[in-house]
């Protein structure tokens, strides 16, 4: 009895010992990993989105590519066409930098200012009396903000945006980044 007690006590060692080896060892993965989802110079991002411009009322269909030049700062591009009706067509290319003042473990902050160029087209038919078309194109300049979750190379993002001039609007995107 004495021999099989020592013999139970045994196997619980030597099961906390396991116990205690993977529970540090995913430990250290887990620092590794979030220690590595900080926002790092040379970090390049390629993104999809939706976004909802608030004063052409439209939703869009975004695509966006991000590189790090330092720890907190990154160069930003995207490209927004939005769906509307098949009488209009809108798109805006945005070239924007980010400030990150918040770049934590899986979570990141920042601040955006840049440029936009856009392009709007319409045409309306009269059936019969003649076409009717217009187009207009322009430069504006963007101040917005933006909050990004890694989630482990896949981050999911928000990022709203005003632009003044241009194609004057508040602009909200969402979406996902893939960091390479």
């Amino acid at each position: 009895m004495l021999s099989e007690r020592n013999n139970n006590s045994l196997k619980h060692t030597i099961n906390m010992k396991k116990i205690t080896l993977l529970v540090l060892f995913l430990g250290l993965v887990g620092f590794t990993a979030n220690s590595n989802a900080q926002n790092m110079q040379g970090d390049f991002a390629v993104g999809l989105g939706a976004a909802y411009g608030f004063d052409v009322e439209e939703l869009g269909i975004n695509a966006n590519v991000n590189y790090s030049f330092t720890d907190e700062i990154r160069a930003a591009v995207d490209f927004t066409y939005y769906l509307a009706d098949s009488d209009f067509t809108i798109w805006e290319f945005n070239a924007n930098a980010h400030y990150l003042f918040m770049n934590e473990m899986d979570l990141r902050i920042y601040a955006l200012a840049g440029l936009q160029y856009y392009n709007f087209e319409f045409e309306f038919d009269f059936g019969g009396f003649g076409t009717f078309a217009a187009e207009d194109d322009g430069i504006g300049f963007n101040v917005g903000a933006g909050i990004e979750y890694d989630l482990g190379g896949i981050m999911l993002f928000a990022e709203p945006k005003f632009t003044i001039s241009g194609l004057e609007q508040l602009n909200v995107t969402a979406g996902v980044r893939f960091a390479f």
